[in-house]
């Protein structure tokens, strides 16, 4: 039983233009329903993440991907009777709220850095003090 790819059948995917794998590829993850990110498009198109974010052709066809399907979650995640700058009003609260949190976290983390780099120069600082004497 043999596991290894079809080598055939990776090299001809190779021989299409970039350009069409991507467009592929984008469409592949729309129909599956899902919003394509530049790793899912570059893994299935083969091609590394970079080359999509240089070519401004490849990067705008991802990037309008992802914009046609946050859309399209937009109109069918909104509630009856709500209006639309009600709705992206408090889409932005709660992303407002998740950054905020995510704030709060991070400068925790931080002010634990620094007194753990206030600590550590303090012992160094009497560790020398001991040594002089």
């Amino acid at each position: 039983m043999d596991s290894s790819p079809d080598l055939a059948a990776i090299q001809k995917s190779y021989e299409r233009p970039i350009e069409q794998r991507v467009q592929e590829a984008v469409d592949g993850l729309l129909s599956e329903g899902r919003k394509p990110s530049f790793y899912q498009v570059a893994h299935r198109a083969k091609v590394a993440r970079s080359t999509l974010y240089r070519n401004a052709a490849l990067r705008a066809c991802v990037s309008e991907a992802r914009a046609r399907r946050s859309d399209e979650l937009m109109a069918i995640a909104k509630p009856p009777g709500y209006t639309g700058d009600l709705w992206q009003i408090e889409c932005l609260q709660a992303d407002l709220s998740a950054l905020q949190r995510e704030y709060d976290r991070l400068e925790g983390q931080l002010e634990l850095q620094w007194a753990m780099a206030e600590r550590s120069a303090t012992i160094y600082g009497v560790c020398l003090c001991e040594a002089a004497a």
